[in-house]
């Protein structure tokens, strides 16, 4: 593998994961009522926090760039220098040879979409957890009014 650093936000949360918690959560009340924890300081510092960790992510897609490209020269170094069986060489050799470039080639695959992942993440979150600062609130209501109907036995809300 030729992974020269390592990225620091996507690999912790794998790809897409900050994105899928954002998109998840912009539907989810402030507040839990199952275990009455409130996120309401988690609910208003996410979009600054995700704002101010935009750099991160895009140095994350950086590193995953030059992995990117440390594994697909590495693959075509690899393709390059197999052997061919007409001039004696060894068989075994370079099936050997050819199984590294393709695993090479595979992880310069799995980089791009590290960067696909860090990129989508840096524009998308900051997006997401605004657009939370108002579907949040909305989800809140309607699962406090839902709750009081149940409670209640009722469906009126007067």
């Amino acid at each position: 593998m030729a992974k020269i650093i390592n990225p620091v936000l996507v690999s912790k949360y794998g790809l897409f994961g900050s994105t899928k918690v954002r998109f998840y959560s912009l539907l989810s009340p402030i507040q839990e009522t199952k275990n009455k924890h409130s996120d309401f300081m988690h609910y208003l510092a996410r979009p600054f926090i995700d704002v101010a960790v935009l750099p991160v992510f895009l140095f994350d897609a950086a590193v995953a760039l030059v992995n990117t490209l440390a594994s697909l020269l590495t693959a075509i170094h690899f393709w390059a220098s197999g052997t061919s069986p007409k001039f004696g060489h060894d068989k075994n050799e370079g099936k050997m040879i050819k199984a590294n470039a393709r695993e090479q080639a595979e992880e310069a695959k799995q980089q791009l979409f590290s960067i696909i992942s860090a990129v989508v993440a840096a524009f998308v979150n900051p997006v997401l957890s605004i657009l939370e600062l108002i579907t949040r609130p909305i989800a809140s209501v309607v699962h406090v009014v839902a709750d009081l109907c149940r409670d209640n036995g009722n469906y009126s809300v007067v």
